[in-house]
């Protein structure tokens, strides 16, 4: 196995390059045409979060589809015997959500949102998610995590785990740049609130995970892992999160996601 280097691991951006960077290979888009799909999944109850949803799509210049999301009240016993019926809701959700991209999109990637987001205000949301599609489709890539949450949780480190961490970020994980930011490879975050999905990797997606044994992120961070530089399942997150969730607490939730608890 070939070493990594030392400066594979280190963020290498020094500017904001979802404003002010754009490559115009990634960038050109002479007919306006937009490169993705988006969709949010909602419980039927919540129809305030689904008009917040709307709202926030109108002020970005995006639509979005609804999904309507599974309630932990009716999942079945057979998707609990590993998850909770909440860490279960929730996984079926974003199931019924990639199935819908496959059945009704006829574009090659999309976006799937949890209906709690925030977007970074000071990114052309239109412009960097067609050039992420665009990059996506380009470098055969699977799962990108556009949104995280693990820095709001401390990160514990205890000497059985030490040699883990060890091998993981020597061997596992790289840093590369590109036009949407820093990337960091085969690795996924805690949140399954924000990310871009390619129609390959949606149907690799499907065939896995059943019955549920992983929660969502669970699972998309089990998926990274197992790569070990196979890239099998292509899949990164952006260094910088820049879809946040704003009901997580770090104190009172944490869960992998709390939507069926809404």
């Amino acid at each position: 196995m070939a070493l990594c280097r030392k400066q594979d691991f280190v963020a290498r951006v020094e500017h904001n390059p979802y404003t002010s960077y754009m490559p115009e290979t990634f960038l050109s888009n002479p007919d306006n045409d937009i490169k993705f799909d988006v969709f949010y999944i909602n419980l039927e109850r919540r129809k305030d979060r689904n008009q917040v949803m709307a709202k926030t799509f109108r002020e970005i210049g995006i639509s979005g589809n609804r999904v309507n999301a599974i309630d932990s009240e009716f999942t079945k016993e057979e998707d609990k015997i590993f998850l909770s019926a909440s860490e279960a809701a929730c996984w079926l959700s974003h199931r019924k959500a990639i199935e819908k991209f496959l059945e009704e999109s006829s574009r090659m990637v999309c976006l799937i949102l949890e209906d709690d987001v925030e977007f970074d205000s000071s990114v052309n949301w239109r412009n960097f998610l067609n050039a992420a599609s665009n990059y996506m489709v380009v470098k055969q890539f699977d799962l990108l995590q556009i949104g995280h949450l693990s820095p709001r949780y401390r990160f514990r480190l205890s000497p059985s785990r030490l040699f883990e961490y060890y091998l993981h970020f020597r061997y596992r994980y790289r840093s590369i740049p590109s036009p949407l930011g820093t990337i960091r490879m085969n690795e996924f975050r805690v949140g399954s609130h924000a990310y871009m999905l390619s129609k390959e990797g949606a149907k690799k997606i499907l065939t896995a995970n059943v019955p549920p044994v992983y929660p969502t992120d669970g699972f998309f961070s089990f998926l990274a892992d197992v790569q070990d530089g196979r890239d099998k399942f292509r899949v990164g997150r952006l260094h910088k999160s820049l879809i946040n969730q704003y009901t997580r607490d770090k104190k009172l939730r944490p869960l992998d996601s709390d939507l069926s608890m809404r």
